[in-house]
């Protein structure tokens, strides 16, 4: 499983990533907009799941449990085959 955070998708020439893809990001964001945090999918062939929690760019300085709960349990999900 390989985890990395980014702000902006990569650039991929060759072809999308085999392995899910999963983009968090903060409602009230003004850095990063709705449709850009969407893009992601187009970066993957595997599973897209996007996720969207109150506050803005820096949502989970306030308050990290949804965040941490959110990674926990996509992680656990692959890890368990679902």
């Amino acid at each position: 499983v390989a985890t990395a955070v980014f702000e902006r998708p990569p650039i991929i020439a060759d072809r999308p990533l085999d392995y899910p893809v999963f983009a968090f990001g903060g409602q009230r964001d003004l850095l990063v907009k709705r449709d850009e945090l969407a893009a992601w999918s187009a970066q993957t062939d595997g599973e897209f799941r996007m996720r969207v929690f109150n506050g803005g760019h820096f949502y989970w300085l306030s308050d990290p449990q949804p965040l941490l709960s959110a990674m926990s349990a996509e992680l656990f999900l692959i890890a368990a085959g679902v």
